[in-house]
């Protein structure tokens, strides 16, 4: 039923980006694509082709009922940084982490859940034409909407958090 059509959404859409990252493996295996250029494509993504495309779906839901959705959104990725946190610094007390590895091991729990993979999927489970979400007018547009503006916190808090966390000398048990 309903769990089926959900399930094969879901791996359809991770099986994409598995391909296109297989495709990037292959292009770099062979020489094609050199560590430089990869580099500098990563980087063009991430500053420039990542920030546009939330930036565009975000802006094409903004009318005053997506407000109040909107703030929890602006919410949600900061609670979840915080629990992801709060987990990290018992975890690690638990596997006792040595000194070295605190930081990135914190880091890699609190900043790690918030990546590119939510896009595609809310777009293959919501644009369906057998999805659950077939009958809601707009619901891939809504769905890739409310994902981006989660993206875009979550790379607010990514880029003022843990980049000067993770490049900072270390204070404290943090």
């Amino acid at each position: 039923g309903l769990f089926f059509v959900v399930a094969s959404s879901t791996a359809l859409s991770i099986l994409k980006i598995l391909f296109v990252c297989f495709v990037g493996f292959l292009l770099c295996r062979t020489g094609i694509l050199m560590p430089d250029t990869n580099k500098k494509i990563a980087k063009m993504l991430y500053v420039a082709f990542m920030p546009s495309l939330l930036f565009a779906n975000v802006s094409k839901m903004m009318t005053g009922d997506a407000f109040g959705v909107l703030f929890l959104l602006a919410v949600f990725p900061m609670v979840l940084h915080a629990i992801g946190f709060g987990l990290a610094l018992v975890v690690r007390r638990i596997l006792r982490v040595k000194d070295d590895f605190r930081r990135q091991f914190t880091a890699a729990c609190t900043f790690s859940n918030c990546g590119n993979v939510p896009l595609p999927l809310a777009t293959a489970i919501c644009g369906d034409p057998f999805g659950p979400f077939a009958n809601i007018p707009n619901a891939q547009l809504d769905a890739i909407a409310y994902v981006s503006f989660f993206m875009s916190v979550c790379s607010i808090i990514t880029w003022t958090l843990a980049t000067p966390y993770l490049t900072s000398q270390p204070t404290g048990s943090t």
